[in-house]
C-alpha cells in the first residue's frame, strides 16, 4: 500500500456541497505511476455487515508519443491477470527494437482520437483485445460502439491498425461497424475447448503469412481454444488459414483466421485470436515484425526524428528531457553513485526512466555518459 486517504463530505475536499452524501478528497502521488485505488466503505450503523470494497485503476503517467507504436491492452482487469496477455506483445516489440507507448485500459481508460492521432504520421496502433472468459470480461472494442467509432475516425484519417483477439468477431454480430465497414471481415464461428484447431498456416507469398505456421495452443503461450473462424469480405485478403488436421474442430467456411485490408487511406490487420497464444516467441516476433512493417512501411531503427532528437524523460523530475544522440536504437544503462548498474532501457525515439528515489545517477550508452540529479 502506498498511502491511505480519508474521504470527506464537508464541501472542502472536492466533494461538492457539505452534507450532500458525496464524499471525496485530493491525492497527489509522489511520482508518476499507475495506481490501484481500493475503496473500503464501512457502515457504522451496522445495516450492512462487513462493509463494501471495490478497486479501480488510475494513471498519473503523462501520455506522449514514444516510438512508432501505441500498444493498447484492452482488458479491464486488475494486474497481474489483466496484463498477462500484453506481456507477450511487449516482450516481442522489445526484442524487435520497436519503441512504443503502453496503454493499459484498466489504468488509463480508453484512448480518444487525440491519442490515436499522434500515431497517424508514420505510426501504428496495436490493439490487443484478449478475452477473460473465467472473469466474464470482453475487450471493450468488441461491444462499445463509441470505441469503434473512435477507431473508425482514426482509420478515416489514414491510420494503421493491428487488431487481435477472440470474441471480437462474435460480438460483431451485434456491434458490426468496425469489422463490417473497416476491417472487412465476417464472423463464422468460435472454436471451443472440445472442438478446436491449434495451428494456422500462412498464405504463400503474403507479406505477413508467407512461410509461417503458428501453434496457438500450448505452453508457453496463453492457449487460444476460443479462437474464431472469419471470412474476408470486399477486397480484404486472408493471411492465415486454420490447419484442418490440427485438432477436433471443423471449419464451416473459408477457414480463415486472419485478414488484412488496404484502402487508399488506411490499412488494417485483424487476427481472430490473441497473439499471446503463439507458442514460439520467434514466430510471434515474425508476425509482429511483418505486420508492423506492412502497416507503416519500415522496420525498427528508422526513426522519424533525427539522432539529436532522441530523448529520455526523467521522472519524477520536471523540466527539460535528457537528450542523447543515437544513430540507431540502443540500450541505455543506468548506474547509481556507487557504480552499481540498477536499470536499463531501450531507446528508439523516446523513453521514460523513473528513478526509484532521489539521488545522483549516471546514464551510459556506448561511449556517452550523462549525470542526472533526481531531487524529488
Amino acid at each position: 500500500m502506498v498511502d491511505s486517504l480519508e474521504l470527506f463530505d464537508d464541501g472542502n475536499h472536492g466533494d461538492s456541497t457539505a452534507g450532500d452524501g458525496i464524499f471525496a478528497n485530493y491525492y497527489r502521488p509522489s511520482s508518476e505511476q499507475d495506481l490501484i485505488v481500493e475503496f473500503h466503505i464501512i457502515d457504522t450503523r451496522h445495516y450492512y455487515e462487513g462493509g463494501i470494497r471495490d478497486w479501480f485503476g488510475i494513471s498519473t503517467i503523462p501520455f506522449e508519443r514514444i516510438g512508432d507504436i501505441l500498444l493498447i491492452n484492452d482488458l479491464d482487469l486488475m494486474p497481474p491477470m489483466g496484463e498477462m496477455n500484453a506481456t507477450y506483445y511487449k516482450r516481442g516489440l522489445n526484442r524487435l527494437g520497436y519503441g512504443y507507448f503502453f496503454w493499459p485500459t484498466y489504468f488509463r481508460g480508453l484512448p480518444t482520437t487525440t491519442e490515436l492521432r499522434e500515431y497517424l504520421r508514420d505510426g501504428a496502433v496495436i490493439w490487443a483485445g484478449p478475452t477473460s472468459l473465467d472473469r466474464g470480461t470482453l475487450p471493450q472494442i468488441s461491444y462499445q460502439t463509441p470505441v469503434q467509432e473512435t477507431v473508425a475516425l482514426f482509420l478515416d484519417q489514414g491510420g494503421r491498425l493491428l487488431l487481435a483477439g477472440n470474441s471480437i468477431g462474435e460480438m460483431s454480430q451485434f456491434y458490426p461497424l468496425l469489422l463490417r465497414d473497416y476491417i472487412h471481415a465476417r464472423y463464422i464461428q468460435t472454436f471451443h475447448r472440445y472442438a478446436y484447431l491449434e495451428t494456422l498456416n500462412g498464405v504463400g507469398g503474403d507479406p505477413i503469412g508467407d512461410g509461417l505456421n503458428l501453434d496457438i495452443i500450448g505452453k508457453p503461450g496463453i492457449s487460444q481454444y476460443f479462437a474464431e473462424e472469419i471470412d474476408p469480405t470486399a477486397t480484404a485478403l486472408s493471411i492465415f488459414y486454420y490447419d484442418t488436421t490440427s485438432g477436433p474442430g471443423q471449419i464451416q467456411s473459408s477457414g480463415s483466421g486472419a485478414v488484412r485490408y488496404e484502402s487508399d487511406g488506411y490499412r488494417t490487420i485483424f487476427f481472430s485470436f490473441d497473439l499471446s497464444g503463439i507458442t514460439d516467441s520467434t514466430l510471434l516476433d515474425s508476425v509482429l515484425s511483418r505486420s508492423v512493417r506492412w502497416l507503416i512501411g519500415h522496420g525498427p531503427g528508422i526513426s522519424r526524428y533525427p539522432p539529436e532528437k532522441n530523448r529520455i524523460l526523467i521522472r519524477p523530475n520536471p523540466g527539460n528531457p535528457f537528450l542523447i544522440g543515437l544513430s540507431r536504437p540502443d540500450t541505455v544503462s543506468v548506474f547509481d553513485l556507487s557504480g552499481r548498474r540498477i536499470d536499463s532501457l531501450w531507446v528508439v525515439d523516446r523513453a521514460i526512466w523513473r528513478a526509484p528515489r532521489p539521488g545522483i545517477y549516471f546514464l551510459r550508452v556506448r561511449d556517452q555518459v550523462r549525470k542526472v540529479v533526481v531531487i524529488r
